[in-house]
């Protein structure tokens, strides 16, 4: 079979070309004319300029300065629009009475990271806050244990809180 293919066709790599030795007039590809044709790639070019236009502009270079613009322009959008509509910090919420009581109560059980809570808050006014739950925590033998507590949580003002656990068990 070898010397079947090699018979049919010559390869000359000094003048890139096939040649017919077949008296069907095809080379190493069907459909290939009985004359040896050579390549030229400056030949795409000159037939069909308009498929290799030049090249204008900046190119690669101005698509990623042009994207790195588009970033920083929207980010600082972004960055002016979140900063303009925001209001400080009010820590006389429910939520911080409720994580200020929760971080009390965390600090005295034998498993902390076991910690579940389920928590509410009510305002005494005045800033003052009664928070009440339950807590499900492992004990000292890995056993899940449901406690519930109370506690009392004044905020003073500046980030200063006063809290105090009234009741855990």
């Amino acid at each position: 079979m070898r010397d079947n293919i090699s018979s049919l066709t010559r390869f000359d790599p000094t003048i890139r070309k096939v040649r017919p030795t077949s008296d069907t007039g095809y080379g190493a590809v069907m459909g290939e004319p009985k004359e040896p044709v050579d390549y030229d790639p400056r030949m795409d070019a000159a037939a069909a300029p308009d498929l290799n236009p030049p090249k204008k502009g900046w190119g690669c270079l101005g698509y990623c300065l042009g994207g790195c613009g588009a970033i920083i322009g929207l980010s600082l959008i972004i960055g002016f629009a979140t900063t303009s509509n925001s209001k400080p910090y009010d820590s006389n919420n429910q939520y911080e009475a409720i994580a200020q009581c929760e971080d009390l109560v965390t600090a005295r059980l034998k498993s902390p990271t076991s910690a579940e809570f389920d928590s509410s808050a009510s305002s005494n006014g005045d800033r003052q806050w009664t928070v009440t739950g339950t807590v499900d925590a492992d004990n000292s033998f890995g056993a899940k244990i449901r406690n519930t507590y109370q506690c009392s949580v004044r905020m003073i003002g500046d980030g200063k809180v006063e809290r105090r656990l009234d009741r855990l068990g």
